[in-house]
């Protein structure tokens, strides 16, 4: 499972990408890598980033974290510029 928003109150339009961990896309450097396909699907059914995106952070979400879908990891991503 996973979602994708425009963080509130980001002055530089970053997106928040939060998702899920299994047996099957552990969190691992594997894992990753279909997350962020993931992230690219919902970037292109959302119509964001045409330019491609970049990964600001990745952490997993502790439990004092606001985190009402239960999500364990948490992405900030910004999208690139034709020029990058």
């Amino acid at each position: 499972m996973s979602s994708l928003k425009i963080l509130r109150g980001s002055v530089d339009g970053l997106l928040l990408f939060e998702a899920n961990t299994s047996e099957q896309y552990p969190d691992s450097p594997s894992g990753d890598i279909q997350r962020m396909k993931w992230a690219a699907g919902w970037m292109e059914i959302r119509g964001f980033c045409p330019h491609g995106f970049a990964v600001v952070s990745r952490r997993r979400y502790t439990p004092a974290d606001d985190n009402p879908f239960r999500y364990d990891l948490r992405y900030e991503l910004r999208c690139l510029s034709s020029a990058e």
